[in-house]
């Protein structure tokens, strides 16, 4: 439906995320390098920082300080209070969107899959090339549709009680 890469992923740890499901029905060339099973550190990309903007505090605080910010240098933030005020952002609006951490040229957008007590399980994110699309077009195309799928996914897993996401700005 979307004619783009659309990734599904999950914590593996409280270092890693790890994607289980990809989507890539796009008809143009994106080199993500991204596979089933590929694991990531979980601050360095989308669907890590949208299932970690959705967690308990006390398991976010034991994620944060597990990372090591020198060992994965980020472009988008440099320290663990830099971190925080990304992520609760995120929280605030109901998705991530933003340029890459690992691949040049890219724009993910990403949305939570919440579960009954409005706590990420997963996450699903759009990666989109930045040289066909405008950041604000990206995210008013794509991110009702992430709405909606994560909606559906989290209804699946027990959700009644979804809350409206914020519209794109």
């Amino acid at each position: 439906q979307l004619n783009e890469v659309v990734n599904l992923g999950v914590t593996l740890n409280d270092k890693e995320m790890i994607y289980i499901d990809r989507v890539d029905t796009t008809s143009h060339i994106l080199t993500t390098r991204i596979h089933v099973g590929d694991r990531r550190p979980i601050h360095m990309n989308s669907i890590g920082r949208v299932i970690m903007a959705f967690l308990p505090e006390q398991n976010l605080e034991k994620i944060l300080d597990g990372i090591s910010f020198d060992q994965y240098p980020s472009r988008t933030f440099r320290s663990k209070t830099d971190l925080m005020k990304q992520l609760k952002k995120i929280r605030r609006q109901g998705y991530y969107a933003g340029r890459s951490e690992s691949f040049e040229g890219i724009y993910s957008v990403a949305v939570p899959v919440l579960d009954d007590q409005q706590m990420a399980v997963a996450g699903i994110n759009v990666v989109i090339p930045t040289s066909r699309l405008s950041k604000d077009d990206i995210r008013a195309r794509y991110l009702p549709l992430l709405v909606e799928t994560a909606q559906g996914i989290s209804r699946t897993v027990g959700n009644t009680k979804l809350k409206r996401l914020t519209k794109p700005k």
